[in-house]
């Protein structure tokens, strides 16, 4: 099984890891890395679809609590929902499902993946969230185990 993680955004992280369901031994993050907003396009363009099964990506969400800030932002293009767009559309002409998830699910496979950022909001981080994005839908799939204090 393949996989695509997406952590959409200005600069959009991204993660293709490959498992083998029933054996959590095989995960392989095959490629990972970072792209502008505006080179997103071409990189879906470009990017392998055979044996491609699913994308997990995190779903955008305006919150109310940041929507003024956000409309004040220089973000306020809202690229975040663009690229959640894009990658929508790319999915849908190749037949590969879209897996949603909300940005809270980090926090939790960070825990598993043993993956965490280092500092607030790191520039370098996006593809780390992106393997925590699958890696999380690898879990609630029941493909890889929850990690308890005994087991680490």
């Amino acid at each position: 099984m393949r996989l695509l993680g997406v952590d959409p955004g200005h600069l959009t992280g991204y993660s293709i890891i490959e498992i083998q369901p029933g054996d959590p031994e095989t995960l392989n993050v095959e490629n990972y890395g970072q792209i502008l907003f505006e080179d997103v396009p071409d990189w879906l363009g470009g990017l392998e679809t055979e044996g491609l099964d699913i994308v997990v990506m995190e779903e955008f969400k305006l919150l109310p609590g940041k929507a003024v800030s956000q409309s004040r932002s220089s973000n306020s293009q809202m690229k975040t929902s663009q690229v959640e767009g894009m990658v929508k559309f790319w999915a849908a002409q190749h037949k590969i499902k879209v897996v949603l998830q909300n940005a809270s699910v980090k926090r939790f496979a960070e825990k598993q993946s043993s993956l965490k950022p280092s500092g607030a909001h790191n520039k370098n981080s996006h593809w780390i969230d992106s393997v925590n994005h699958v890696y999380y839908y690898l879990i609630q799939m029941e493909l890889i185990p929850i990690k308890t204090s005994s087991s680490k």
